[in-house]
């Protein structure tokens, strides 16, 4: 036993256990036992004349008690300075007592006389040390063992069944500098900016002031913050093992490895709060945890270390960073475990601030709590949750599920996935989420589940209560899933997509949408949303929908729009790649890029067989469920279902298919193979609008349905109807193109443009732009069978009266009263260029002079009684009336109101544009066109059973060429004038001429059952 007394001493002992008082103080034995050397206690007492001491103890179980008096770390002549060899040493820097057990241990150690002492420095060796520094900025560093160590005022129960750790004298201390060796310490830093390093071993480390429980084995029980408002601006480091670290009050920094990032020795899973917790312990391992006095602290920077983090921010705006590992990290306040076994979530709802918080490599699990928080995911598969939420996981810390579960409380977040297959949902908020690389799913709305399937593997993600703050989502590079507002994805074992589908249809916020490259899948939800896409095979559905997948995720099976009546204005763009778009209800702007798209202007779907796309179709029933529309596509062969409302489409270049009110799309109607377009036809046709759509170049096909439209086909050879339609194709050709749903329609506007084109204008004084010599037109309702382009058969509904417009190159054949056809005659042995309109009102035709004559002298009085025909040709103009009925009346249906027009294009190197008069004009061609002259043995000339013809059907022929020979059976010919007799029979229904309203019986797809040619 040493005591120095007063003055500077220096003080050096070899081995064994010693005691040693570096000023003033005394020794205590047992009472009436002085004899028997045991000591009962030790105390220091303040003197003005304690000095500056060194202590230099030897190996052994020492106590040492410096006393007062400071040191200037630059001069190590001057303080106090303690040096301990290995052993189990008490120390206590300023003043204190240390009390002993009845075996001679020490059972307690305190400090004494707050503010009194000075700057010590502690080098203690190995072993179980107990070191209080009190008061001043006071150094120390242990060596390898279970040290304990106060950087302030405190007490330390060292025997019995509790064997507590408390901190006192708040508001004293000073800036303290703790360094640990290995072992599994505990450092308490007290009052004042203190640096803590926990070197090796699992240690538990408190910035600022606390009490920690510990068993009678020393085991730990329970770790609690206290004093929570007092402390300093810490910096901790936990260093290699399991630390568990509890940051306190202030502003602190705390690593769960190395400060200076340096790899540790080995992994180690910390456990960090970043202000004040309280930390409860099962056989010394912490197994629950929470953070307390929620609403004091401090901005920290906090950071994990390569293993599995929890860490924690608390109160204030911190900075977080999970480093390597899985971490999971929480932006403000939480619990671990508690009633609800290995949980992690966050607690105390609107006590948080904007945090910045890092996942860093590794698959984290990112909770940003209150505020307006920003969030990087990091590499690997992360997990990332804008606001208050939940990580529920086994007891061997699998996570099973990460979900949000406060749905009120939240605000604007910055969330970004960074590299890997990250899970973001904004909560509430008007939040801003990037997903970064790899195959994201973005949630705008909270109420978020991510499912796991107990390995840590994200599975299914839904969301179930919608937020109706607009959010922003961008995917970035990668196959991503973005949901505007509510909506579940379910992933099989291996995140493969099975299902994504919205949910919570009847809310949602203006959500931003841009899905970067890829090939994503969005779903806006309700409101207003804006969606652009880049490069990739993207399904953009404006408001709400489904996309299916085979169990595998492998094949696309179905794209749908759900929950029809719900949705808003959206604003879609699709860029390059195979898209599906998808407006929704609403009034939308829809464009897309090259290559082929399919979109829909309101509601529809797109079914798939092994994956490839074999139908779309619209799926409105009522007018509420849409709106009118403004499509635009880019070049490629689009597929363009505009939907109900007055729609605007523009097409690019290539073979289009715009149904510009809803219908259907098949690719395999004919046949099995899903590449190539089958079928085209309306539906709905109670619903539509005043459409105008705008072809390009390419073969389309364009069907204007319910309403006044303006149909614009351009270059290429196109199917236009103006009305309901239907156009078959087989082999990619066309091989039927037919109007629907007669009687339904309105006054349609039909421009051709350049090429091959076929054209029905349906209901309604429909108006015609074409070019004859090349264009097939039907002005009402009716059938073209095309082969090779060319068309073979026209079945009009509708005669005479009805429709004053006919095409080229079509059979006419005669039916006999049982309804088998006796005779066909096939025009096409006799015409060159084709059979054109001679009929109808305002009919403007390029033609020669002889079959102008022909034509004006054949007409009969089946066409429109009064009306006005007009020919023309570039130097001719030629009007001529159509006498009435013999009753005086109009043959035209009282059910009809029919005016079609013809704009037929000029050719000024066409042959005849000079000619004379076809009122002048003779029968027969004339020689200077030898191509159109005809040998004739009189009875027998082609050109006067041209005229005939057209007396009969109010057709013409414009060019003839020679056939020796009459081969055409009179009184076959004589019957097609027989209006009682002409019948038409389909497949599976009969329209009868002497029932001029009767309606099909049955669907007009079906095909002519019987005729046959001689």
């Amino acid at each position: 036993m040493i005591i120095g007394g007063a003055a500077s001493d220096s003080i050096t002992t070899g081995g064994g256990s010693d005691l040693i008082v570096g000023d003033h103080g005394a020794v205590d034995y047992n009472a009436g036992a002085v004899a028997d050397g045991v000591i009962d206690a030790v105390t220091t007492s303040v003197e003005t004349t304690d000095g500056d001491d060194s202590v230099n103890a030897g190996n052994g179980d020492n106590v040492v008690l410096t006393g007062g008096s400071s040191i200037d770390l630059a001069d190590p002549l001057n303080g106090d300075v303690v040096t301990t060899g290995s052993g189990d040493d008490v120390i206590i820097g300023d003043y204190g007592i240390v009390t002993y057990n009845g075996s001679g241990g020490v059972s307690y150690a305190a400090t004494s006389d707050p503010g009194m002492g000075g700057e010590d420095r502690v080098v203690a060796g190995d072993g179980y040390n107990i070191v209080l520094l009190g008061d001043s900025d006071d150094t120390v560093q242990a060596g390898a063992g279970a040290d304990v160590i106060l950087g302030d005022h405190g007490s330390v129960l060292a025997d019995g069944a509790d064997r507590d750790i408390t901190t006192s004298a708040v508001g004293t201390g000073g800036d303290d500098t703790i360094v640990a060796g290995g072992g599994n310490d505990i450092l308490v830093g007290g009052a004042f900016a203190d640096t803590i390093s926990g070197n090796d071993g699992s240690d538990l480390i408190l910035g600022d002031y606390g009490t920690i429980y510990r068993d009678s084995g020393n085991a730990l029980e329970q770790a609690v913050s206290s004093n929570e408002a007092t402390g300093g601006d810490d910096t901790i480091e936990g260093n290699a093992g399991d630390d568990v670290i509890l940051g306190g009050a202030f502003s602190d920094t705390v690593y769960g490895g190395n400060a200076d990032g340096s790899a540790v020795i080995s992994p180690d899973a910390d456990l960090i709060f970043g202000d004040s917790a309280q930390i409860d312990y099962t056989g010394g391992v912490a197994d629950d945890a929470i953070s307390t006095a929620s609403a004091t602290g401090a901005a920290d920077i906090l950071e994990g270390s390569e293993d599995d983090d929890i860490i924690f921010g608390g109160a204030g705006s911190d900075i977080i960073s999970g480093s390597d590992g899985n971490d999971i990290v929480l932006g403000d306040g939480g619990t671990l475990g508690g009633s609800s076994n290995n949980d992690v979530y966050t607690v105390d709802s609107n006590t948080g601030a904007g945090d910045t918080l890092y996942g860093d490599a590794g698959q984290d699990f990112i909770l940003g709590g209150d505020g307006s928080d920003t969030v990087y995911g990091g590499s690997d598969d992360d997990t990332i949750l804008g606001d208050q939420g939940r990580v529920v996981r086994t007891a061997g810390d699998t996570v099973l599920r990460t979900e949000a579960d406060d749905f009120a409380n939240g605000a604007g977040d910055i969330l970004y996935g960074d590299s890997g297959n990250d899970v973001i949902a904004g909560g509430a908020g008007s939040d801003t989420m990037d997903g970064g690389a790899g195959d994201d799913i973005l949630l705008g709305s909270h109420g978020v589940s991510v499912e796991a399937d107990g390995s840590g593997q994200a599975n299914d993600v839904y969301a179930n209560a919608p937020d109706v703050s607009g959010d922003t989502l961008y995917g970035d590079t990668g196959n991503d899933i973005l949901i505007g507002d509510s909506g579940y994805v379910t992933r099989g074992g291996s995140e493969q997509v099975q299902f994504v589908e919205s949910t919570d249809t009847d809310q949602g916020g203006n959500d931003t949408v841009d899905t970067g490259s890829g090939d994503n899948i969005v779903l806006g939800g309700f409101a207003d949303d804006t969606i652009t896409a880049y490069s990739g095979n993207d399904i953009l559905i404006g408001d709400n929908g489904e996309v299916d997948y085979n169990a595998s995720g492998t094949t696309r099976e179905a794209i749908r729009a759900t929950a029809i009546d719900q949705g808003g204005d959206d604003s879609i763009t699709a860029g390059t790649g195979d898209n599906f778009v998808v407006g929704g209800f609403g009034s939308d702007v829809l464009a897309s890029g090259d290559d082929d798209d399919v979109i829909f202007g309101d509601n529809g779907e797109a079914l798939f067989v092994n994956g490839l796309f074999d139908l779309a179709r619209g799926t409105d029933t009522t007018a509420a469920t849409g709106g009118p529309d403004d499509i635009a596509s880019g070049a490629g062969n689009d597929i363009v279902i505009a939907g109900i409302g007055g729609d605007t489409v523009n097409t690019g270049a290539g073979d289009d298919i715009i149904l510009a009110d809803i219908g259907v799309v098949d690719m395999s109607a004919t046949d099995s193979d899903p590449t190539t377009v089958d079928l085209v036809y309306t539906t709905e046709p109670s619903l539509g609008g005043d459409d105008t759509v705008m072809g390009d170049d390419g073969d389309d096909i364009i069907i204007g349905g319910t309403g006044e439209d303006i149909l614009h086909g351009d270059a290429g050879s196109d199917a236009i109807t103006g009305d309901g339609g239907m156009v078959t194709k087989a082999g990619g050709e066309y091989a039927f193109v037919e109007s629907t749903f007669r009687g339904i329609g309105g006054p349609d506007q039909i421009y051709g443009g350049l090429d091959n084109d076929y054209m029905i204008g349906g209901d309604g004084g429909d108006s015609f732009e074409a070019d004859l010599r090349e264009d097939t037109l039907i002005g009402d309702f009716g059938r073209m069978t095309i082969e090779n382009d060319l068309v073979t058969t026209i079945v009009a509904l509708d005669w005479g009266s009805y429709d004053p417009i006919r095409g080229s190159q079509f059979g006419l054949y005669d039916v006999e009263e049982e309804g088998e056809v006796d005779q066909v005659v096939s025009l096409s042995d006799y015409i060159v260029g084709g059979l054109h309109a001679a009929s109808g009102s305002g009919v403007y035709q390029s033609v020669s002079s002889d079959a102008g004559g022909a034509m004006l002298s054949n007409v009969n009085s089946e066409s429109h009684a009064g009306d006005e025909i007009s020919v023309a040709t570039d130097n001719i103009d030629v009007s001529h009336e159509v006498r009435p009925a013999d009753d005086g009346s109009s043959h035209d249906d009282e059910t009809r109101n029919h005016d079609d027009q013809v704009q037929l294009d000029k050719d000024k190197s066409q042959p005849g544009n000079n000619e004379q008069s076809p009122i002048d004009a003779p029968d027969e061609p004339q020689p200077s066109e030898p191509e159109k002259q005809v040998e004739s043995d009189g009875q027998d000339d082609p050109s006067g059973i041209g005229q005939a013809i057209s007396g009969f059907s109010g057709w013409m022929l414009s060019r003839l060429r020679g056939i020796k020979g009459d081969r055409l059976d009179r009184e076959a010919l004589a019957g097609m004038g027989g209006r009682k007799r002409r019948v038409r029979r389909w497949q599976n229904g009969t329209l009868d001429r002497n029932d001029r309203k009767s309606e099909p019986v049955s669907s007009v797809a079906g095909r002519l059952k019987y005729f046959r040619r001689r």
